[in-house]
């Protein structure tokens, strides 16, 4: 039942209010969140709770009227220390007198607002006005180099090696075989460019320890969707010895590997976004407020304090278990010759079931889904190169996934506006005719169809004795759900 107060209380009139564009730095910890960006089924993303913040604090109107964009769009348990949005807020002082250093510094408290209404791993650390000259300045359009980290602990990986190989990935380059396709959303350029890439100790004390920390520290103009953890997953193979340096360099040759092999990726939560340069930090400063910077500082030590406790708890726990290990494998015959520490570290990093028999990567079974553009009958080719959702992760139905055939290119009709799969029955993450697996349902399909004006052709010859006509049937998609009438 509402109140009378809530019916009474005076509605806060934007009309009267003066805005400003700012730069505002983000600092959270992903791990508990399902990423950066709203979701409809989900309120536990940084944004929700950030927008949240936002209209209630009274500091925007609303999301569609605050020319909002964010630097960089961090996954499901990816952890961001400079986050970087842009944003239009209310403001103390009309438009002509914003960016005198008086009106800076009597300004409203942003950081101060915001953190009274955040959870505590969700910070706003520093804010900088926007010239009145860059009214359109982008966090994400204008930022000039994204910087990531990667954490992981030494354990038994060679990271000469890895070094070696991080050398490879640097400059601008076809990076499709290493990240995951994000065709739904209209990614069909994938070169970017890499200004450095390198395996770095966390304490330059601390270098020599299984438990010691390293980091992969990369930096780029732009970045793929899952990139970066794609990259991670390929260093520690490389790092455990399965695979030599070089196997990235070939990758990067589309043109003699031009179809993605079948690796798992790097978990996500050891990945951060570290830092976001712009060209205005040249001109101009964050501003910081010193109670709240030490606010801020005081929860992150409550937080270290808190976890520091649990890693010696089970360090002390380690140290001991380990120890009734060593003596126990002294004690057998066939382990004199082998090493009696177990060095596991790094097993829980690479997702997905790991195969008893390591098959090399070049080796490893293939997919390639093409995805053409013909908008304006400019025909635009695209790899998808990614196997179906079902099977990204896992390879535990061999037989399913060797029956996913291949995709290529064909030119289309100027007139046909969509080509489809004719589903013959109904299946989790696949379509069949005859023995022949479809890659995609047609609900995907149909969600592809609504972000792009694309076409897909199932293209294997005569894949299980069945010819290409008797495969699939096209035919425009012109009701919906327009596969009734299949």
């Amino acid at each position: 039942m509402i109140s009378s107060a809530e019916v009474n209380k005076k509605q806060f009139d934007f009309k009267k209010c003066h805005f400003r564009r700012v730069l505002l730095r983000i600092l959270y910890f992903g791990w508990n969140y399902q990423g950066l960006a709203v979701q409809e089924d989900t309120t536990q993303t940084i944004e929700h709770h950030l927008f949240h913040a936002l209209t209630k604090s009274c500091l925007i109107e609303n999301r569609e009227s605050s020319q909002y964009h964010r630097c960089g769009r961090t996954d499901k348990g990816v952890s961001a220390f400079g986050q970087v949005i842009s944003i239009s807020l209310r403001s103390k002082h009309p438009p002509d007198q914003q960016n005198i250093p008086e009106s800076i510094n009597s300004e409203l408290p942003y950081c101060k607002t915001l953190n009274r209404l955040l959870p505590k791993d969700i910070r706003a650390v520093a804010w900088m006005p926007i010239p009145d000259d860059k009214p359109d300045y982008s966090a994400r359009f204008d930022c000039k180099k994204r910087q990531y980290k990667y954490y992981f602990p030494r354990s038994n990986l060679d990271l000469d090696k890895m070094k070696e190989a991080c050398h490879s990935i640097i400059g601008l380059k076809d990076f499709r075989n290493l990240c995951k396709m994000d065709v739904g959303n209209g990614v069909t350029e994938f070169y970017r460019e890499i200004f450095k890439a390198n395996i770095i100790p966390m304490d330059d004390n601390d270098k020599d320890k299984p438990t010691s920390m390293y980091c992969l520290q990369i930096e780029g103009n732009a970045f793929l969707w899952h990139q970066i953890r794609c990259i991670m997953g390929l260093l520690l193979l490389i790092g455990e010895g399965n695979e030599e340096p070089d196997v990235i360099s070939k990758l990067l040759d589309v043109e003699n590997y031009p179809r993605k092999p079948q690796y798992n990726m790097a978990l996500d939560l050891p990945l951060n976004l570290y830092n976001c340069s712009y060209d205005l930090e040249d001109s101009n400063e964050w501003i910081y407020d010193f109670n709240e910077l030490k606010s801020v500082i005081k929860i992150l030590q409550s937080d270290w304090t808190i976890h520091s406790i649990k890693l010696t708890m089970i360090f002390d726990a380690l140290r001991q278990l380990e120890l009734e290990y060593s003596k126990l494998s002294e004690k057998k015959e066939e382990d004199i010759n082998q090493k009696s520490k177990v060095l596991a570290y790094n097993d829980c990093l690479l997702q997905g079931v790991k195969s008893k028999v390591y098959t090399p990567l070049l080796k490893r079974e293939t997919c390639t889904l093409t995805v053409v553009d013909a908008s304006n009958n400019n025909i635009r080719c695209t790899n998808w190169l990614d196997r179906p959702e079902k099977y990204h992760d896992h390879t535990e139905d061999r037989r399913e996934v060797e029956a996913i055939p291949r995709f290529r290119l064909t030119t289309f009709p100027p007139d046909v506006k969509w080509r489809c799969l004719r589903k013959m029955d109904e299946r989790e993450g696949a379509g069949r005719r005859d023995g022949v697996m479809l890659p995609n349902t047609m609900e995907t399909l149909l969600e592809l169809r609504k972000k792009l004006n694309i076409f897909v052709e199932l293209f294997g010859g005569k894949p299980f004795g069945v010819s290409f006509a008797e495969a699939i049937s096209c035919l425009p998609l012109v009701q919906s759900p327009p596969f009734a009438a299949f």
